[in-house]
């Protein structure tokens, strides 16, 4: 199909001229699947992942993020996940089941923490394995989400089979449906997954099994495909096709890492002629943003249309990835002279927003690619992920790709696909067409506040929030501006014995509770561990205020429900754990300089105090209710808990040192 420019000139894509798909730059191999299809949201991808279970003769390997066994694949019926795997491998001796989820899962992720943790009655069983994936750098994520089933059929995409993942095309907001496994309700989700067999399959189960090894030192055979696992009531969208499959993986402990998914989306953006389709859960990466920004530079150039979600959750994802989505957009309307850069977010008839989850890009009518990456830095090269694309090297092929654009598209405008195919032919413009049928109660809205306001550069902490590669201390030390301080330490820790400065002494014998200076028998402790010990107990003071107002504003939160009291629980945890590690190096300077005060109790207690709170933080970046109740909450009554206790701990441990005098 010809678009047409702005001046209404037809504007040609070189279909064929040159391939975007790379074997070795942006994709590790490409792979022939005899049938693939897009399924589009949870209803379509569990209802056919739940038919190609029941055919499973020998393997099934599950890769995720997320797991949650206790979610229904069909939810009017009342068997769940773990119950159907546990069902399949009791009736058939062949069959063995490997879940392989992110370890941090049990911290960040929605799915029940307990099961991964100590097992469920379901995966007791010799052929039943569910392992936590610990082998990742710190802060990183293993995001890739795939089902292998005997090797034959795999599926690949954006979902994990977690909780509020399920929902039908039409997002009705009083779905019964639509229920946690506890049965409360949860916000309509659009979402994006591909099912391919043949080579294909046998290749994302290739990856599944590498993973598997790699996590637990197992190494496991492929399968023999026996064939016809195909769903019956799913008619192939592309045939005979060829799938390029692109991973990304950080370079971390001698792994060399790689970034096909990431050169992939550059690749694609720049190969772009008439149209670029986006569907974003999260539009971050500066990087990206530089390779649009270059597009929307040329006079003749592709239109590109983005959807993300409106809403983030969670404080730290609302200041990371809300605001800096707003900035790099906010940037991209300043940087388009010729009016090709559009981005939406969906609303629904029932006037709430749509959870937009799905990872999918459609360059010219030519390039599908449907994965787990992100649009954000992290997705570059430190989370794992796992993409499969489609290049339309044949009038059929680019014919099914422009459908499964026009059928996502259909779906946000609240329209049939046909409708937008008979539009998007009449207009040439995916901009014309989107104008002329956005009229419905369900419809895409521009993205607000792109015209308000002049911040275009990343939030503050960025690189430390959302990082392209693993965190690399010295240079995270710089950029936080933590380099000099730990400099000092250094220096501190260092310094030759001299006389205690006058502060140092008198905060140094009110902490020993002496009243009397004795010059005769005063110790020589070295001024410099006693200025550190000084800046500690300044320092220590911020983190103390911190945690306990965050649990008084968590208390707030579970009284008044008000989303507020989360958002001053999460800045208050990051302030105190900032000020807390400062004051703990500051802290540990002393100690190793011998001043009497400070013992290892005290510093094994800020310890625990600091990761206790490092891990509120984490659960504070849910959703919600989830996000105080019940382990919000219950560790901010720990930390505070411990704070109170532990200098308890170390007086008493001083008190035991004292000499005795004798009468």
């Amino acid at each position: 199909m010809r678009f047409q420019d702005s001046a209404g000139q037809p504007r040609v894509a070189t279909r064929f001229a040159n391939p975007i798909v790379r074997p070795g730059t942006n994709c590790r191999a490409i792979h022939t699947a005899k049938r693939a299809s897009v399924l589009v949201d949870g209803e379509a991808y569990f209802a056919r992942l739940a038919q190609c279970l029941e055919k499973a003769r020998h393997s099934i390997f599950v890769v995720a993020w997320d797991f949650d066994a206790a979610i229904r694949l069909v939810p009017s019926r009342k068997q769940t996940v773990g119950h159907l795997l546990r069902t399949l491998v009791d009736n058939r001796p062949s069959l063995n089941v490997r879940v392989l989820v992110w370890s941090e899962a049990t911290i960040h992720a929605p799915g029940a923490t307990l099961p991964l943790l100590f097992g469920a009655d379901w995966s007791e069983h010799p052929r039943i394995r569910v392992e936590l994936d610990k082998r990742h750098p710190i802060y990183a994520a293993h995001h890739q989400k795939i089902v292998s089933i005997d090797d034959e059929i795999a599926f690949v995409g954006g979902m994990d089979l977690t909780v509020d993942r399920w929902d039908t095309p039409h997002h009705t907001s009083d779905s019964e449906l639509r229920i946690k496994p506890d049965g409360t309700p949860y916000e309509a989700v659009h979402d994006v997954q591909m099912i391919v067999d043949g080579e294909a399959a046998a290749a994302l189960a290739a990856i599944a099994r590498e993973r598997w090894q790699v996590a637990t030192g197992e190494e496991v055979l492929p399968s023999i495909s026996e064939g016809a696992m195909w769903p019956e009531d799913l008619k192939a969208q592309f045939e005979s096709v060829s799938v390029a499959i692109s991973t990304a993986s950080p370079r971390w402990r001698g792994q060399d890492g790689c970034s096909h998914s990431f050169r992939m989306t550059l690749d694609a953006i720049a190969a772009a002629r008439n149209s670029i389709y986006v569907e974003a859960q999260y539009f971050t990466s500066r990087r990206v943003g530089k390779a649009i920004a270059a597009s929307l530079a040329k006079p003749e150039g592709p239109e590109i249309l983005v959807i993300v979600g409106l809403n983030s959750h969670g404080f730290i994802e609302q200041y990371v990835m809300g605001r800096n989505r707003d900035r790099l957009a906010r940037k991209l309307k300043k940087l388009d002279p010729y009016g090709r850069f559009r981005i939406y977010y969906p609303k629904l008839p029932s006037g709430k927003d749509l959870l937009l989850h799905s990872k999918i890009i459609v360059v010219d009518e030519t390039l599908l690619r449907v994965g787990s990456s992100n649009l954000n830095n992290r997705s570059e090269g430190l989370d794992t992920e796992c993409d499969v694309a489609i290049e339309g090297s044949t009038e059929t092929t680019s014919a099914a790709i422009a459908e499964v654009r026009n059928a996502l598209l259909a779906e946000h405008l609240g329209v049939c696909a046909s409708s937008v195919r008979q539009v998007v032919s009449e207009e040439r413009s995916l901009f014309r067409a989107v104008d002329r049928l956005n009229t419905n109660l369900r419809k895409l809205e521009s993205l607000p506040g792109l015209s308000q306001g002049r911040a275009t550069r990343p939030v503050f902490g960025t690189r430390l929030l959302d990082p392209a590669r693993p965190l690399r201390l010295r240079a995270a030390l710089r950029s936080a501006g933590l380099a000099e301080p730990l400099a000092l330490i250094l220096r501190l820790m260092t310094a030759q014995r001299r006389e205690p400065s006058l502060l140092s002494t008198v905060l140094l014998m009110r902490q020993l509770g002496e009243h009397e200076m004795s010059p005769p028998h005063a110790p020589h402790y070295r001024s410099s561990t006693i200025d550190a010990y000084s800046i500690y107990l300044v320092m220590w003071q911020f983190p103390v205020v911190c945690f306990t107002l965050a649990l008084l504003t968590d208390i707030a939160y579970v009284q008044t429900s008000n989303l507020m009291w989360t958002e001053f629980s999460s800045w208050l945890l990051l302030v105190g754990i900032s000020s807390g590690t400062l004051a703990v190096l500051f802290g540990m300077a002393a100690l190793v300089g011998r001043i009497a005060p400070i013992g290892w109790p005290q510093m094994s207690g800020h310890a625990v105090v600091l990761i206790l709170a490092f891990f509120n933080n984490l659960i504070h970046a849910r959703d919600g209710w989830t996000s105080v109740m019940p382990g919000g909450l219950t560790l901010s009554a720990l930390t505070v808990l411990v704070i109170a206790v532990t200098p308890w701990l170390n007086f008493a441990l001083h008190r035991s040192q004292r000499p005795r005098t004798v009468p």
